[in-house]
């Protein structure tokens, strides 16, 4: 269920997937490669648990956006990361899970939560409508290239 409150917005999208569990984090636990299968984001930097990263966004109506970021768990079933844009400003916990339903065939999870005194300015727009078009379409082009494979 998605949570909502004044300085927070959490919003979740998922697909399934026809591919084992190993094979979809093989490809979403590659940040390097992101750029092969998505225009959407790009990663720089140490993309292991506990290194700082650069996170390339783009936002098809504002450009590109660059967020600090760090990823706080990485496992075969959950990368969980952190974007921080200003603490208190505007931050996001990134959730990918991998659920898997049977040898070949998984439940992928995309979700974030953002929190900050920035979520009520943008909450309606931003979040609620392009957040949800952009993750929707990085699941689409995730399972296409997972499937392809």
């Amino acid at each position: 269920m998605e949570k909502s409150a004044a300085f927070i917005q959490e919003i979740i999208t998922e697909c399934e997937i026809d591919a084992p569990a190993e094979k979809v984090y093989s490809v979403i636990s590659n940040f390097k490669n992101f750029p092969e299968w998505t225009k959407d984001i790009a990663f720089t930097g140490d993309v292991k648990p506990g290194g700082k990263m650069k996170t390339i966004v783009n936002d098809p109506e504002g450009g590109p956006m660059e967020l600090k970021s760090e990823i706080l768990k990485m496992d075969e079933n959950m990368i969980l990361f952190r974007h921080t844009m200003a603490p208190l400003i505007f931050t996001c916990l990134h959730r990918y899970e991998i659920i898997p339903l049977s040898e070949n065939k998984v439940r992928f999870v995309n979700a974030e939560i953002f929190k900050g005194f920035a979520v009520p300015f943008v909450r309606k727009k931003k979040l609620l409508m392009n957040a949800r078009k952009f993750k929707d379409g990085f699941n689409k082009s995730l399972k296409k290239t997972v499937e392809a494979k």
